[in-house]
């Protein structure tokens, strides 16, 4: 990675963090939701993981890392 490349990523911001962690918020929050409903433990541990790559989906595409 030469300097040019480092220029032309933006900054990361407090806001941007918020919005790179909402998937995984809402896995948590579908967890809870699973929790109280009594539904099967899976169900809500399967969201949070889907929120988790979701949310470094959605950091790595904001950053332009591609996994081409």
């Amino acid at each position: 990675m030469n300097e040019d490349d480092k220029r032309q990523r933006p900054a990361v911001t407090g806001f941007q963090v918020f919005k790179w962690s909402l998937p995984a918020l809402a896995g948590f929050i579908v967890n809870l939701i699973s929790m109280v409903q009594g539904w099967e433990p899976w169900f809500g541990f399967a969201a949070i993981i889907a929120g988790a790559l979701g949310s470094l989906m959605y950091v790595g595409q904001s950053l332009g890392i591609g996994g081409d």
